[in-house]
C-alpha cells in the first residue's frame, strides 16, 4: 500500500502544512543537514471542492529546474516521492485564507525554485521558504525570526529555514504522521 491509501483526505484542511520524507536527492541533503527531522519537503495544503491538493517549490517542473506548483494529494505523495508525512496546522487560522492566496499567488507568477536556497531572493523560493513567505506575509511568523545555519562551501549565505524549525514551531500544532 501506498502512504495515499493509508491516508484520511478528511483530515486535511486548507492551509495545513504536509511535510514529507522522501528518497530524492534533496532528501538526503536535508538529512545531513537537519538531523532533528526525517522531513525534507513541506508544501500547503489548499481544498479544491474537498479534494487536497499542495502548493510547493518543486524541483520539477519549470523549464529551468523546478517551480512553484500546484499538485494534486496523489501525485505529492506518489510512491518515489514520499515514504512518510505529517500534517502541522496553523494555530492562528485567521490567517490561513490569506496565506493560501498568497501561495496561489507564486503559482500564477511560476516562481522559479531556488536552488541557490538563498531567503534574501524572494523571487526564487524554496519549500520552506514558501510556507514561511506564505504566512508570514499573513501576518504569521512561523520561525519567529529564528533562522538555521548550515555551513556549506557551494552556497554564499548561511541563512536558512530547515524543516525542523517549521516542525517545532510554537505557531503549529501537530496534526498526525503516516509511515511506510
Amino acid at each position: 500500500t501506498t502512504l495515499m491509501d493509508r491516508l484520511n483526505p478528511e483530515l486535511l484542511q486548507s492551509g495545513d502544512l504536509i511535510f514529507r520524507a522522501g528518497n530524492g536527492m534533496a532528501g538526503r541533503f536535508l538529512e545531513n543537514a537537519d538531523p532533528k527531522t526525517k522531513y525534507s519537503h513541506v508544501g500547503l495544503v489548499v481544498m479544491k471542492q474537498e479534494s487536497p491538493f499542495v502548493i510547493h517549490a518543486s524541483l520539477t517542473g519549470g523549464s529551468n529546474g523546478g517551480k512553484v506548483r500546484l499538485d494534486s494529494l496523489e501525485t505529492f505523495l506518489a510512491r518515489d516521492q514520499a515514504t512518510a508525512i505529517a500534517v502541522y496546522r496553523p494555530r492562528n487560522g485567521e490567517t490561513t485564507k490569506s496565506a493560501i492566496a498568497i501561495a496561489k499567488n507564486y503559482v500564477q507568477q511560476e516562481i522559479p525554485f531556488d536552488s541557490g536556497f538563498d531567503l534574501s531572493d524572494p523571487e526564487r523560493l524554496y519549500c520552506t521558504e514558501l510556507v514561511w513567505r506564505a504566512y508570514r506575509e499573513a501576518g504569521v511568523d512561523l520561525v519567529e525570526a529564528e533562522f538555521d545555519t548550515i555551513s556549506n562551501p557551494f552556497l554564499s549565505h548561511d541563512r536558512f529555514i530547515l524543516p525542523s524549525r517549521l516542525i517545532n514551531s510554537n505557531q503549529l500544532k501537530y496534526i498526525y504522521s503516516i509511515s511506510q
